[in-house]
């Protein structure tokens, strides 16, 4: 049974924190999951749901796995496509949205 405490990202949450993250530089899997956890004030993140997000990014084509220059390991890299830079514009709207009903009392 699940943690009543437990809160998942709502839906595109996490996808949209990694590609942000990956926007300004190709880093590693694991450390994308640790500055998440550690600016989201620590919510919950899985380190399954973590990587769930990004396969599905993988799969879309939106990041893609290339091995570092300097360090023998994978990094990640966010494609700098128009569907990319479409896909956080619509996470950002979202936000924004949101925000704004907290701002007004309606959530």
């Amino acid at each position: 049974m699940k943690n009543p405490e437990h809160r998942d990202f709502f839906p595109g949450a996490l996808e949209m924190m990694i590609l942000r993250r990956l926007q300004r530089q190709p880093q590693s899997g694991c450390t994308v999951e640790r500055h998440i956890k550690r600016t989201s004030d620590d919510l919950p993140l899985e380190e399954k749901s973590f990587y769930l997000a990004l396969q599905c990014l993988l799969r879309e084509g939106l990041v893609k796995v290339d091995w570092g220059v300097k360090a023998p390991r994978r990094l990640l890299q966010a494609d700098p496509s128009r569907h990319q830079a479409l896909e956080v514009s619509r996470s950002d709207r979202m936000l924004r949205g949101i925000a704004r009903a907290r701002a007004a009392g309606e959530l």
